[in-house]
């Protein structure tokens, strides 16, 4: 571990010379960085939309969609924002002028202090949303149709980060420090045409369906991965993308979508995913087969595990979006996640037991530029997710990701869409006004309704329970899925115990004792210089059944400001 700080350390020092900026056409830009709510802003001003919203995409995409964009046509606020995005896109970094090779460094300072009066209260500045008090990009390339790069920090872990008395993201210890770094880290081999491109990566982790508020409820940038391959063809009215994720060693995630532009400012996305808990597969690499066909959800199941899951080591899963710019300067966004739906001639017997696991996020944004050289901006969200969510018989084949922390030793769970997890209704409402590269001020309001299905339900000392079948040896079995619940009691036989499975199965609504948070947020920040940026925030959070614990009321107060410095 030592040895892996003083390579981190030399080379964020080494790192300090530049603001990493456009390399090449081939380079991946983060889906973090600003460049992306730029591109909204411009669509939304100039009712042209495109596929700037699924992210992270290379430079040489987001000059296709750029060249849309008519100047002319936008607002004295549109324009800055316009000459902004022009200059970081044509505007080459590269410390050897000149040569086929191109190497962009930078280095980022971000140092910031917390304080949470409550630690019955979970952080809202927590682990996946604070930053890194050192970081250092690096890209690097070979003409314009090759590079790789990647995002090399000195962090705070998920133990630390998230414990209650932390005040700062700033590692104090050894035993505070990430072991896992960079997380932005890509290849890529790309090249664009006149009105198309295509593309070949690799990366970590970071993919993010749709720009929402709150999270992608189809598939987040929190969503933790070992990494994933990734192939698209685009043009500014369709765009083909294959992703095969390696969510664990063998957990695959096989993945393509088909997005559709209609009028320039009507955008349809289809998307459909395979996860299976075994050796890549050849037969999941195909571009346009429908995967749902190969019916193999039996295909690795014994007849212990057919008889309590029904299924085994599989998850379908199937994601809708859609985007309308009705009229300028506002937009109406949609996402639709699934992993399981029972069908009209499903719904008898048994397989009521079976759960409908779906979700729906429906936002409108609103973004209207001022006099001065500013936006006001207004957004209104909602997030359903039924209670299971994400969540098969087993934790081995649900839409998630456990790791463990090579310093603290816990684990680390992540799903593949919404932060907020499953059996979760939310409503998010937020008005902001920000000068373009002067200062920024903000409210937001939320409130979270969270039922009691969660990662506890992955817990093996409470759910993995040992069950024979028949004469067949007795197997370790996750028992809190309705169908094997239900299966557990026809066996014994118990009709009370079928029918309590069957409707929880059926049941649409928050689980258990459902907790109920409203959180109310200020935030703004404001740029002393092009280089130094001050960010601050402060939450009052009240909670009902606090730990879906009845009449458990708490409340508190969160506070967080940040210093950031960006050395060119």
């Amino acid at each position: 571990m030592k040895k892996i700080m003083i390579l981190a350390f030399t080379a964020l020092f080494f790192c300090a010379a530049a603001f990493s900026q456009v390399i090449n056409n081939s380079q991946i830009i983060e889906g973090k960085h600003w460049i992306y709510d730029a591109f909204e802003t411009l669509s939304m001003e100039s009712k042209t939309g495109n596929f700037s919203s699924n992210t992270p995409l290379t430079v040489g995409e987001l000059k296709l969609h750029f060249k849309e964009y008519n100047r002319q046509a936008l607002s004295e606020s549109g324009k800055a924002v316009y000459d902004k995005v022009n200059e970081f896109l044509f505007t080459q970094k590269n410390l050897f002028p000149g040569k086929m090779f191109e190497l962009g460094l930078g280095l980022k300072l971000a140092p910031e202090l917390c304080y949470k009066s409550n630690d019955q209260i979970d952080w809202t500045y927590n682990y996946y949303f604070n930053d890194n008090p050192i970081s250092a990009q690096i890209d690097s390339g070979i003409s314009d149709y090759f590079s790789v790069g990647a995002d090399f920090f000195i962090g705070k872990n998920y133990r630390y980060s998230n414990d209650g008395d932390n005040l700062t993201n700033l590692p104090l210890g050894y035993n505070q420090f990430e072991f896992l770094f960079p997380r932005f880290c890509y290849g890529s081999l790309a090249a664009v045409f006149d009105g198309w491109g295509l593309g070949v990566s690799v990366g970590k982790e970071g993919l993010c369906i749709g720009n929402t508020k709150t999270g992608s409820i189809i598939y987040n940038n929190t969503f933790e991965t070992d990494g994933y391959f990734q192939f698209n063809a685009y043009t500014d009215d369709v765009k083909y993308t294959m992703d095969i994720v390696q969510i664990q060693p063998e957990k695959f995630l096989y993945w393509h979508e088909f997005d559709v532009r209609f009028f320039k400012k009507i955008k349809f996305g289809i998307m459909e995913g395979s996860l299976v808990n075994k050796p890549l597969e050849l037969r999941f690499l195909n571009p346009l087969m429908i995967f749902h066909s190969f019916a193999f959800w039996k295909d690795f199941t014994n007849e212990t595990e057919d008889h309590y899951y029904n299924e085994g080591y599989c998850c379908s899963y199937l994601g809708l979006t859609f985007e309308i710019l009705p009229v300028k300067n506002l937009r109406i966004y949609g996402l639709y996640a699934m992993n399981e739906i029972q069908l009209p001639n499903e719904q008898t017997g048994k397989w009521l037991s079976y759960p409908d696991s779906l979700g729906g996020q429906l936002g409108m944004e609103l973004k209207i530029p001022h006099n001065n050289g500013g936006y006001w901006k207004g957004v209104f969200e909602s997030v359903y997710c039924s209670p299971f969510l994400y969540i098969k018989q087993s934790p081995d084949w649900s839409l998630y990701r456990a790791r463990t922390d090579n310093i603290t030793w816990d684990t680390v769970n992540s799903w593949i869409g919404s932060p907020f997890g499953p059996d979760t209704f939310a409503v998010n409402a937020s008005v902001s006004y920000e000068k373009t590269d002067k200062w920024e001020a903000g409210f937001e309001y939320l409130l979270l309704l969270k039922g009691e299905n969660g990662f506890s339900l992955f817990d093996k000392d409470i759910w993995n329970t040992e069950l024979g079948y028949k004469d067949y040896s007795k197997e370790k079995i996750w028992t809190y899925y309705p169908y094997t619940k239900y299966m557990i009691a026809e066996d014994a036989p118990s009709q009370k115990g079928m029918d309590s499975a069957i409707s929880e199965g059926r049941n649409m609504w928050m689980s258990g004792c459902c907790e109920y948070t409203h959180r109310f947020t200020l935030n703004g920040s404001v740029n002393i210089t092009p280089k130094f940026t001050v960010k601050g925030q402060v939450v009052y959070s009240f909670v009902l059944n606090a730990s879906h614990i009845k009449d458990n009321f708490q409340h508190g107060v969160q506070g967080a400001l940040s210093l950031e410095y960006r050395f060119f």
